[in-house]
């Protein structure tokens, strides 16, 4: 790290509150906070409840390998998070 270097960015998850590495927020959400389900299609998705308006209406990753289509699921996520809540995350550390 650089002399003025503060170390990386905090944000508070908006599912759990726990202090997440910015960057490392995709792969905390694939990991602890999707729900796996039955596709309408058939196969398995994954999908999410949002903490503000509830359970998502669709599945995302079906047909893909696990890591893939949960990592298809948080950038759903993310999504959802900017379009309907205007992007959501308290800053621990700047």
């Amino acid at each position: 790290m650089g002399l003025f270097s503060r170390g990386p960015k905090l944000l508070a998850c908006v599912f759990c509150q726990d202090a997440v590495v910015k960057d490392d927020m995709y792969e905390h959400w694939g990991r602890h906070h999707l729900r796996e389900v039955e596709a309408d299609v058939g196969g398995r998705g994954f999908t999410f409840e949002c903490p503000m308006c509830g359970p998502a209406s669709k599945c995302w990753g079906v047909g893909e390998d696990d890591w893939t289509a949960r990592m298809k699921a948080a950038f759903a996520v993310d999504g959802h998070l900017l379009e309907r809540h205007g992007g959501v995350g308290s800053t621990f550390r700047d």
